[in-house]
């Protein structure tokens, strides 16, 4: 069973990696730091990475 969640937890954190890389890359292109600017597509890949945060712990609530 600990396998299993370790797995899952790892795959999670990846995902999770995944999608902050996303939004920052498309900071860099729009050259907008804070908020979104009036940008729908850096809104977007915020709400993305904002539903992500929690995913962000499970690796280490697995670990322990």
């Amino acid at each position: 069973m600990l396998t299993i969640t370790a797995l899952y937890a790892g795959l999670l954190g990846i995902m999770s990696i995944g999608i902050a890389l996303m939004a920052g890359r498309l900071r860099g292109q729009t050259g907008i730091s804070l908020g979104y600017g009036g940008n729908d597509e850096l809104h977007l890949a915020m709400r993305r990475q904002s539903r992500t945060r929690c995913v962000g712990s499970a690796p280490a609530a697995a670990h322990s």
